[in-house]
């Protein structure tokens, strides 16, 4: 990923980063910190169950689209730029929603959408603002924003890195929504670190889009791991 890819970008970087050789020796085809995991306490504390309509925005291979169907009986769609990881995703769950998407507009009626679900993908969209507002028009009323991902802590924060998590918070506030879970998972950030270190050897040699994806570079100490939830409060 170039480091002067702009904030609103998204299509570039979702191909650059997620159709790398290095992501591709990954077992799930999935960067996702905490894993399922955290994705199964996510999905309980947003109060998720059977039936619901829930799209998987950046959804890669479908892994998190194939487990939630199968564990909680969601109704899946997933969304990612990329043809080659749709594919890997339909030749292991053949029956599975899976949509190739050019990354311009969500595409989903007004109001046909029980939950929009981002994991470590809402950064790699580049932050985009307008992407909220669609999902916001997607939602019906007191349904679900869940966003995992990484931000940059306030103490560490320039223009070249991206923003604060208290920045998605009052933007989504600016959408119509409340928040109503907003807990730290930066453990989880350091742990997959460590664990790809021990896998690859080298951290930086085996997530570039980590180290190169800001200006100066990334470093785990100026960032911070999110589980946001927040729920659509008007129309």
């Amino acid at each position: 990923m170039e480091n002067d890819i702009p904030l609103t970008t998204c299509q570039p970087v979702m191909a650059n980063i997620y159709e790398s050789e290095v992501f591709s020796l990954l077992n799930d085809h999935s960067m996702h910190p905490g894993g399922l995991r955290l994705t199964d306490r996510a999905i309980r504390l947003a109060g998720l169950h059977k039936g619901m309509k829930v799209a998987d925005i950046g959804s890669g291979a479908g892994t998190t689209a194939a487990y939630l169907t199968w564990k909680y009986g969601l109704i899946m769609t997933g969304l990612d730029i990329s043809e080659s990881l749709i594919r890997i995703g339909l030749s292991k769950n053949p029956g599975l929603n899976l949509i190739h998407w050019d990354c311009k507009k969500v595409p989903f009626d007004s109001q046909s959408l029980d939950a929009a679900l981002f994991e470590c993908s809402f950064s790699v969209m580049g932050y985009n603002e307008k992407l909220l507002d669609e999902c916001a028009d997607a939602l019906r009323t007191n349904g679900k924003m869940i966003i995992s991902d990484l931000f940059t802590k306030e103490n560490a924060h320039t223009p070249s890195m991206p923003p604060t998590f208290q920045w998605l918070e009052s933007r989504l506030v600016e959408a119509g929504f409340n928040i109503d879970v907003s807990e730290d998972y930066t453990p989880a950030l350091i742990t997959y670190a460590a664990e790809l270190s021990e896998k690859f050897g080298g951290f930086c040699k085996v997530s570039r889009f980590l180290c190169n994806r800001f200006t100066g570079g990334f470093k785990v100490t100026d960032h911070c791991y999110r589980l946001i939830i927040a729920h659509k409060i008007k129309e």
